[in-house]
Formats: structure tokens, C-alpha cells, sequence
């Protein structure tokens, strides 16, 4: 088998609608990808509280294998939730940044270790509830006090974008912020801008994972949909964008799935176990 490290993203790629549902093929894709000696991983935008029980809740059995969260910000041992790896944004930056964001009246959002900071409840931390992504949120008011007091370096900061701001705009909210590097996503009819380390990303998420698992780059499968998969999708062997994926990821995609509520990530895990990529 060619390709012995599959990499994939989770929301609207691994899972659909809502429920964050994992189907029946996906499952029996992944283990017997497995089974046939293939390692299958996760890369994700989410922390550690927020993605291990929706795949215990789908019985997907990772429990000798990796998990990277936050955007490259860490990886953990998917069993005991061990950190193996992470790398924190520049205090001076991430404080810089939060500055900024409230400048412009945006709200932020703050991952620090495995916790989840925020200033106070909104309409969007409300739908992290509802949705039950199993947030421990903690409200700590001023964030910039926060960081300042505690001498944060965050893992990820999240910033909920104004919809109605230009790609100038963006440009600008940038300037200067060297250290970080910034992606966007749509939720729900909302942009998050998520912010890591610059030395972060799921790009360095793959690279990270084949070395400690000794699993040439380009023996590496990376699959996902998003603004946050386009480095993952740059550095791995065989990057594929799904069907529903944003442009940018298409563009540097060697392989297009299906969407992910047509079982995408199942058809091509089980194409990688019969070695046809």
C-alpha cells in the first residue's frame, strides 16, 4: 500500500450535517484502512475537548494514533491525550492582535493549553452550546487584561469577522502581524478568522506526524475542505479537496472527492486500502 499516513480533516469532511454524523461506510473505511496497515489521523481547527467526544460518540477507534488540533497548534496521543507536540503564538503578537480585534469592536475568541477563554456570553458562543461541541468556555472579561496578567501564548485565537469588511480590510487587519498566520472559514452564516503561530498550521501538522511516525511525506494522504486545509493539502504526497471544499483548496488539490454527505473520505480511504491512487 502506497499510501500509509491518511490525514483528515474533520467538519464537512469526515462528518455531516449538524450532528457532526461519521457514517456506517466511513467507519468500516477507516478500520480497514487499518487493518491493512494503513495510520489514519485527524487534523482539525478544534481543541482537544471539542473533537474527542464526537469521535468516541461515532465508535471511531483511534486510540493508537494522533490527533492534531488548533490549526497545527498541537498534536495529542488520541488515547491518554498526551500532548506530543504544540507551538504557541508569540505573547507580543497574540496580544497586538486582540488589541486590533477590539479596536474594530470583534469579538475573540481565546484557546489557551486545553482551555477556552472568552469575555463574556454572545449569540455565537450560544450556538457552541447548542450545537454541543463541548466547550468549556470560561468568561474572564477583558481579554487583553487576561492575556497581559497571565502572560498568554495562546494556541489559537479566533476572531468572528464582520461579513460586510473588504478583502482590503482583511489585508489590513494582517499588516505587520508576521509571527501569525491567519485563515478563514464560514460558520453558520459567520466568518471565523482562526490565528496560530506562524511555525503552526496543518501543513506542519502532517510534517510533524510522518516524522514521528517515520512515514515518508509522500507516502501521505491529506483530505479537507477548508481555508485551514490548503497547507495540509500543499505538503502531504496526495492532497485532496473534497467535493464541497472552497476554492483555494481545489486549486491545490491533486485529487478532487466527492462531498462529504455523499461519503467523500470513505470512498478514497477505501481506493488508498486497495492501492488504486
Amino acid at each position: 500500500m502506497k499510501y500509509k499516513l491518511f490525514i483528515s480533516d474533520f467538519d464537512s469532511t469526515l462528518n455531516y450535517d449538524l450532528g457532526y454524523t461519521v457514517s456506517q461506510r466511513t467507519y468500516n473505511a477507516i478500520q480497514n484502512y487499518v487493518n491493512a496497515g494503513g495510520i489514519f489521523c485527524i487534523s482539525t481547527g478544534r481543541f482537544w475537548h471539542s473533537i474527542k467526544p464526537p469521535l468516541a460518540k461515532y465508535g471511531i477507534d483511534l486510540h493508537d494514533t494522533l490527533i492534531g488540533c488548533n490549526n497545527g497548534g498541537t498534536i495529542y496521543k488520541a488515547q491518554t491525550g498526551e500532548v506530543v507536540y504544540s507551538c504557541k503564538a508569540n505573547h507580543e503578537s497574540a496580544l497586538q492582535l486582540i488589541k486590533r480585534a477590539y479596536d474594530q469592536g470583534l469579538e475573540v475568541h481565546l484557546f489557551v493549553d486545553d482551555y477556552f477563554y472568552i469575555d463574556k456570553h454572545t449569540a455565537i458562543t450560544e450556538k457552541y452550546e447548542l450545537n454541543a461541541t463541548n466547550l468549556p468556555m470560561t468568561i474572564v472579561g477583558n481579554l487583553v487584561d487576561f492575556v497581559v496578567k497571565h502572560k498568554c501564548q495562546p494556541y489559537k485565537i479566533g476572531i468572528i469577522w464582520d461579513i460586510n469588511k473588504t478583502e482590503q480590510d482583511y489585508k489590513n487587519f494582517k499588516q505587520g502581524l508576521n509571527n501569525l498566520d491567519f485563515t478563514m472559514s464560514l460558520h453558520g452564516g459567520n466568518a471565523m478568522v482562526e490565528v496560530t503561530s506562524i511555525d503552526a498550521g496543518k501543513g506542519n501538522t502532517a510534517v510533524q506526524m510522518a516524522k514521528m511516525l517515520n512515514i515518508p511525506l509522500a507516502n501521505t494522504i491529506g483530505i479537507g475542505d477548508g481555508d485551514n486545509d490548503v497547507s495540509l493539502l500543499s505538503m502531504v504526497g496526495l492532497g485532496i479537496a473534497m467535493g464541497n471544499a472552497a476554492s483555494q483548496v481545489k486549486a491545490v488539490a491533486k485529487k478532487i472527492a466527492d462531498n462529504c454527505d455523499d461519503e467523500g473520505v470513505a470512498k478514497i480511504l477505501e481506493l488508498a486500502t486497495a492501492d488504486k491512487l
